[in-house]
């Protein structure tokens, strides 16, 4: 796929109320394809082309195939760890290829088919793992899992590698 053309804002600020937000606006196989994005964590890595390992939060705003692969490969100039595809087999992305692509939907927003209010509590319950949300007036369901242990371990030990 290509992307280019389109407006990336560098700044922060510009996603809902949250603060520290970046957007990226380029197009994706000749489509407009919107990501906010934030960074959430980083350590040194002495495989890392430039010597960091970044945790980025995305939030596509559209759905283009692959848009946060080629969003995080071809804009931001970083590859998703792991990305046979779009990491471009650099040195350091062979190094980081070996526990597979570190891309995780951890939380998914969508709108119920169905519900124009909350439910009660008692039907909610029904719902384990899920939570009703209320954003501009319509009902969504929300769903979230932690992060696979090998993001958080992954960090740690570059870290630790970069400190020996």
């Amino acid at each position: 796929g290509s992307s280019g053309g389109g407006d990336n804002d560098v700044g922060s600020g510009g996603c809902d109320d949250d603060v520290g937000w970046r957007t990226i606006n380029s197009n994706v196989m000749g489509k407009e394809a919107v990501t906010k994005w934030r960074v959430m964590n980083y350590s040194q890595s002495l495989v890392a082309a430039d010597g960091y390992i970044t945790q980025v939060l995305f939030k596509p705003k559209t759905g283009r195939f692959h848009q946060l692969r080629i969003h995080s490969s071809e804009v931001l100039g970083c590859p998703i760890v792991g990305d046979l595809e779009h990491d471009k087999g650099t040195e350091s992305a062979l190094k980081m290829r070996e526990n597979g692509m570190f891309l995780c939907s951890s939380s998914v927003l969508l709108p119920h088919p169905t519900l124009k209010e909350l439910p009660e509590e008692g039907e909610a319950k029904r719902w384990e793992g899920v939570e009703f949300v209320i954003k501009d007036g319509k009902v969504y369901l929300r769903a979230e899992i932690a992060l696979p242990d090998k993001f958080a371990k992954t960090l740690r030990r570059e870290g630790q590698r970069a400190k020996k």
